[in-house]
């Protein structure tokens, strides 16, 4: 393991312990799966973790870790103008890591329901592009101020989706900017699967290999080697809601 992946375990460890904890049933995913299934561990390239909690778990989720995680190391991140929360790690300082977008953080991706009658896909389809394009554009704003104005924008198409999701559906979406993508049936979780991960181990949802075919086709392969990149990204506006925060 690398520097970066070895920071990730450790608050890989520390989040695992708050969740069981409390009861809160999770998941890893994306890569994180991948490197579970493929490398029992890292891909070596990789440079974040993918969790899964469920929507409805959302509210404990953020009290057992706001509440449980040592606040010197970790800062919970969890922005208006993102699509999911974060637990990144501090550092050695915290606003300029946040300003420079070079601070190890894992993701912690919401299961939401997603329809599965036509009428209410379309309509729904419709609010979560504007949740995702909303959450692209506030992310490029440089004035604080109008990142102010602007950052409750996805949190209004969010809610617009929830009103248009028939409530009896058997589908669920990762709620990501990639929301379509990432819709599969209700049952493709269920009971998480232990794998070992590292020196610990992570819980895969109980359809892991049918769902990252879906994804990623013959994930079992490595990409070529020009292909091998890490997470390429950072969370979303997480400098800008920081300075808005800090100064409430």
């Amino acid at each position: 393991m690398n520097e970066t992946q070895t920071i990730l375990l450790e608050m890989y460890k520390d989040i695992k312990s708050v969740l069981e904890r409390n009861g809160i049933r999770f998941y890893s995913h994306f890569g994180t799966s991948i490197g579970a299934i493929r490398h029992n561990g890292f891909i070596p390239w990789d440079d974040d973790m993918d969790l899964l909690v469920w929507e409805d778990d959302l509210d404990r989720v953020r009290d057992a870790l706001t509440t449980e995680l040592d606040g010197d190391k970790y800062y919970y991140n969890e922005c208006p103008s993102d699509s999911h929360p974060h637990i990144i790690y501090r550092g050695v300082d915290l606003e300029q890591g946040l300003r420079d977008e070079d601070l190890p953080f894992i993701d912690l991706f919401t299961l939401v329901p997603y329809p599965d009658k036509p009428v209410n896909r379309f309509l729904t389809d419709t609010a979560l592009w504007g949740f995702a394009g909303s959450i692209h554009v506030i992310n490029k704003l440089e004035n604080v101020a109008l990142y102010r104005l602007f950052r409750r924008i996805p949190r209004f198409f969010k809610w617009l989706s929830s009103l248009t999701t028939n409530k009896d559906t058997s589908v669920v979406t990762v709620c990501t900017t990639n929301f379509k993508k990432n819709r599969f049936p209700l049952d493709y979780f269920g009971t998480p699967v232990v794998h070992p991960f590292e020196d610990t181990d992570v819980p895969l949802p109980c359809e892991t290999d049918r769902m990252l075919t879906e994804l990623y086709g013959d994930y079992m392969t490595p990409p070529p080697e020009d292909k091998r990149t890490g997470a390429g990204g950072f969370p979303c506006s997480a400098y800008s809601e920081y300075i808005v925060r800090k100064k409430s």
